[in-house]
């Protein structure tokens, strides 16, 4: 808000006069020096400068900064992977989304749907969770590439199962070809067909539920998973805060998802005899755990 309301007086003070150019407030600029610069203008100020020297917007600006500063975590993540993630940890390596004729050695970086794939950190949780509740067998909704079930079935035990879901038949025939390559493939079961419908026909108990699929449906899906928890079983959906945007206040301009994800969490908030938190790890974890069982 304040970053907003600034930009906006800051504009209307320099914009007021017809005459104003920003050659002005250039050469002005240019009596300081860089390091003077930074230590007189705080932040959000010299965002604004530097949105109007260059003749971007003072959105563009930040969003600019953002984006680099996204970059700098990401690698720092990345440098430091040995200490989130085991090393054998087959699903980095196999369950890497690809079209036909393209390179094994495509990544999810390249890839512009790879930013959907879970990713290092909430496998490496969820691998946590696993061995501190002994967890045993696991249901998933999205499969997507198949890197979260494989990664999931590697740290439950040789009688285990992980039962992934997926409506999409493309991608799930991708996927079992890259669980074919690991040693842990044979724990997942893959069902096709839309969640919604699947989940009723399903009798099992499950020690983990991780939903990561369609948002529209994340309410649905809780409801029909609770009742499929065992004892000691949660459940895990994933992107609930959506990079952030469902901490905003709600506006006409919002994607949908937005909509939909606020919506869901104050769902979530709203069930009684559950016990439940956000994590905020990647794009936002809620834990759901039934109590009083």
């Amino acid at each position: 808000t304040y970053l907003s309301d600034s930009y906006e007086k800051v504009s209307k003070e320099f914009f007021k006069n017809n005459d104003f150019h920003t050659s002005k407030l250039k050469n002005s600029i240019n009596l300081f020096t860089k390091e003077s610069l930074e230590e007189r203008i705080p932040k959000p100020k010299r965002l604004e400068v530097y949105a109007l020297l260059s003749g971007i917007s003072f959105e563009q600006s930040l969003k600019s900064k953002l984006s680099k500063i996204q970059i700098e975590i990401n690698n720092i993540i990345k440098e430091n992977l040995k200490y989130f993630v085991l090393p054998d940890n087959l699903g980095l390596e196999h369950c890497v989304f690809k079209w036909p004729n393209e390179d094994w050695n495509e990544t999810k970086e390249k890839h512009p749907l790879g930013r959907m794939i879970s990713g290092e950190l909430v496998s490496s949780f969820i691998g946590f969770m696993i061995h501190s509740l002994g967890v045993k067998n696991i249901l998933e909704i999205g499969t997507f590439t198949g890197y979260s079930a494989l990664s999931m079935a590697e740290q439950i035990p040789e009688d285990g199962k992980v039962i992934t879901i997926d409506k999409n038949k493309k991608i799930n025939s991708y996927a079992s070809s890259f669980w074919d390559r690991s040693e842990h493939g044979h724990k997942i079961q893959a069902l096709f067909g839309d969640a919604n419908e699947v989940i009723n026909k399903l009798e099992d108990k499950f020690d983990l539920i991780f939903i990561d699929a369609d948002k529209g449906s994340y309410e649905n899906y809780v409801k029909k998973s609770l009742p499929l928890l065992s004892t000691r079983g949660i459940i895990v959906v994933d992107n609930v805060l959506w990079s952030g945007k469902v901490c905003h206040p709600q506006n006409e301009d919002e994607d949908k998802s937005t909509t939909v994800l606020r919506d869901f969490n104050s769902f979530i908030n709203s069930i009684e005899g559950i016990y439940k938190t956000i994590v905020p790890i990647r794009d936002g974890l809620y834990l759901i755990k039934k109590i009083g069982q």
